[in-house]
């Protein structure tokens, strides 16, 4: 049985209880036991129920946490072999500028062009405010809708939530 399975049985047994019965008879082994009993088999799996899933919930979060760990780990040698990259660019570059180099070889081809000329702007400097161009970013003012809902305004298709959160440590 699952969770729910169970609790609606503890709930109606519970009820049996409550009217003055003293016997239920066991669905799985048929026997006939008193309900006292029966409530306390029935709580135990319930407990053993949400403790499996807890745990499940603790091993998942674990598996989630070393994934992320991960991703720190591949994200900074990544950075590496971009950084490696790069210094392999350069290096290659100065030596074969310097000598007007061009090879053509089966496995790659290096070739220099003039890229379009581009801005360079250095800390500090001061850019005419003709040449500023201003980006506006309109979203919604979420603590001022939370206050105003509170206060007693309402609005078309915004409402406020308590959502409840559940941590499993």
């Amino acid at each position: 049985m699952n969770i729910y399975e169970i609790k609606a049985e503890y709930a109606a047994v519970l009820d049996a209880y409550s009217q003055g019965l003293d016997e239920a008879v066991d669905e799985e082994t048929g026997e006939i036991i008193p309900l006292k009993d029966y409530l306390d088999k029935l709580e135990g799996e319930i407990k053993e129920k949400i403790t499996s899933v807890a745990l499940f919930i603790k091993n998942r979060q674990a598996m989630v946490d070393a994934i992320d760990n991960q991703i720190k780990i591949l994200k900074k040698r990544k950075e590496s072999e971009q950084q490696k990259i790069a210094d392999a660019e350069n290096y290659l570059r100065q030596a074969t500028e310097e000598h007007n180099f061009e090879d053509k070889d089966g496995r790659f081809v290096i070739k220099f062009k003039k890229n379009p000329a581009s801005v360079q702007i250095a800390k500090g400097a001061v850019v005419p405010p003709e040449y500023l161009r201003r980006k506006i970013i309109t979203e919604p003012d979420k603590k001022a809708l939370k206050a105003a809902i509170k206060a007693g305004k309402t609005f078309d298709g915004i409402t406020l939530t308590q959502a409840i959160g559940m941590s499993v440590k």
